[in-house]
């Protein structure tokens, strides 16, 4: 019977310890590069992450990387129906990403780079110059449709208020 009990005591500890840690300390989740479709970021010092009532239709987290002509159009867009609210959304329609590719976030993603916007609401807050922001992906695998990597930026609402985005990460598989 103590036999049993410490086996059992000791089979919960290990696996109490094997626990996968779920976020790093400042709250954001844990980066990573093999499709765990997450995406955080600090908006304005707030954590943001993709959430909402899980009855709600809202995609809450997509990403589509599909081939047009010789290159790819890009989309990735994170909602937060609840908690600080708002989306985060990168748009291109004219790359072909690999592993290490950093990018300018600018307005209206093209060539030039990919488009950054920060929507919360009725307001619509883009990256203009000379406000910047920057995209990088550590990971591209089209065999196995992952996009991973990180991102920062600033972007300002046409009444001029300004929203910081720092310290963004994302592990994503694409459609």
């Amino acid at each position: 019977m103590i036999k049993r009990f410490l086996i059992l005591m000791l089979l919960s500890i290990v696996m109490l310890s094997a626990k996968c840690k779920k976020d790093d300390p400042n709250g954001l989740p844990t980066a990573t590069q093999n499709g765990s479709n997450i995406f955080g970021a600090f908006v304005n010092g707030q954590i943001f992450v993709p959430g909402g009532p899980s009855f709600s239709t809202f995609e809450k987290l997509s990403a589509v990387y599909a081939p047009v002509f010789t290159y790819y159009q890009l989309n990735i867009r994170a909602s937060n129906i609840e908690s600080i609210g708002g989306s985060i959304i990168f748009n291109c329609d004219s790359l072909n990403l690999k592993t290490g590719d950093q990018f300018p976030l600018v307005a209206g993603g093209s060539k030039r780079g990919i488009s950054a916007r920060y929507v919360y609401s009725t307001a619509d807050y883009t990256v203009v110059a000379p406000l910047t922001g920057t995209i990088t992906f550590t990971k591209v695998d089209k065999l196995a449709k992952i996009l991973s990597g990180t991102f920062s930026f600033d972007a300002v609402d046409s009444k001029g208020e300004k929203v910081s985005v720092t310290d963004g990460r994302f592990d994503l598989t694409y459609h």
